[in-house]
């Protein structure tokens, strides 16, 4: 798991629970591998997939969008408020 993706993968495993992986992915058709790969953080989900997974477990796309970006800027920082301003407008 890469630090830039550490806290997105902990909270999809989270989000999916005793969920399986093939139920996931079944229900969203979405690979099982893939799935597997966003929760252990070596791939990022396409704005897509996060928009599907979201939805799916009852979170907002900005939530789980933001997480991705918690490692690489701290919450206040300036280049912080101009990445959460851009995911707003990525959601319309």
């Amino acid at each position: 798991m890469t630090d830039v993706n550490k806290k997105l993968a902990l909270r999809l495993q989270e989000l999916r629970a005793n969920r399986s992986l093939y139920r996931v992915g079944k229900d969203l058709n979405i690979s099982r591998s893939l799935l597997s790969r966003y929760e252990s953080g070596e791939h990022v989900p396409e704005d897509e997939a996060l928009k599907k997974l979201a939805s799916y477990y009852g979170e907002t796309f900005e939530a789980l969008k933001s997480l991705y970006f918690d490692d690489l800027y701290p919450l206040g920082s300036e280049n912080r408020k101009v990445l959460e301003t851009w995911i707003k407008k990525s959601d319309r």
